[in-house]
C-alpha cells in the first residue's frame, strides 16, 4: 500500500493513470528504491536510538521525501541520500519526545532467529542488548560511522561521501567506537572478535 501510494505521489498520478513508458520506468524505480531501502532505513532509525513504533513512522515519511524528490536523487547516490534523510528525520522524530506525554520504553533484545539453541540465543540476546546499550551512550557522528561500516557493511569512502567528510575521519570514527564498545562490554568482544583485524 505504501509504495503504490509513493508511486502516486512521485509520478503526480494514480498508478493506473501511468500510460507514457517514462511514467512507467519511473514508477518501476521508484518501487524498487522503496523495496530496496526501506529495512535498511528503518534499521538506521533504530540504530539512531528510535523505538519500534518510531521508526516505523521515521522510515514511511523518509520513503515519501524519497518518493517527492526523486528526480533531485543522483543515481548511485541513492543510499548517500537516504542516509541522510534518515538522520534529519530521526533528529526531529527526537525533538518531537518532549512534547508527548507518552512513556517510550522497549523490551530488548529483539526476537531471535529460529532453530537456535537456548544458550547460543541467550549469549546473542546479551551481547544484543550490550551493543545497544553501549550504542546509545556514544556521540552521534562516532556511532553512526560504526553502524554503517559494521553493521550495514558500507565501505569508509561510502560513509565519507554520504557525510561529506574526508575518509580517514571515518576510520578513525569506526577506530573509536570499537575501543569504547570493547571497553565497556566483555559480552561483545566474543561477538566481535571476527570483525576487528
Amino acid at each position: 500500500m505504501l509504495l503504490s501510494a509513493l508511486t502516486g505521489a512521485a509520478t503526480g498520478a494514480a498508478a493506473s493513470e501511468l500510460d507514457t513508458p517514462d511514467d512507467t520506468t519511473r514508477a518501476a524505480r521508484l518501487e524498487q528504491l522503496c523495496r530496496d531501502n526501506f529495512d535498511f532505513v528503518w534499521r538506521m532509525a533504530r540504530h539512531l536510538g528510535l523505538p519500534r513504533a518510531d521508526a516505523d513512522d521515521v522510515a514511511q515519511r523518509v520513503m515519501m521525501v524519497a518518493a517527492s524528490r526523486f528526480d533531485e536523487i543522483e543515481t548511485g547516490k541513492e543510499r548517500a541520500f537516504l542516509y541522510q534523510t534518515t538522520v534529519f528525520a530521526t533528529m526531529k522524530m527526537r525533538r518531537t519526545w518532549g512534547r508527548r506525554r507518552e512513556v517510550l520504553t522497549e523490551d530488548f533484545p529483539e526476537e531471535a532467529a529460529p532453530n537456535a539453541q537456548p544458550d547460543e540465543l541467550l549469549d546473542k540476546q546479551r551481547a544484543y542488548a550490550d551493543l545497544r546499550r553501549i550504542l546509545q551512550k556514544l556521540p552521534e557522528k562516532i556511532r553512526t560511522a560504526f553502524v554503517l561500516f559494521e553493521l550495514e557493511g558500507w565501505t569508509l569512502s561510502e560513509i565519507a561521501s554520504a557525510q561529506s567528510i574526508p575518509q580517514f575521519t571515518v576510520a578513525s570514527r569506526v577506530r573509536r567506537a570499537r575501543q569504547q564498545i570493547l571497553r565497556h562490554s566483555t559480552g561483545l568482544k566474543q561477538q566481535l572478535k571476527g570483525n576487528l583485524a
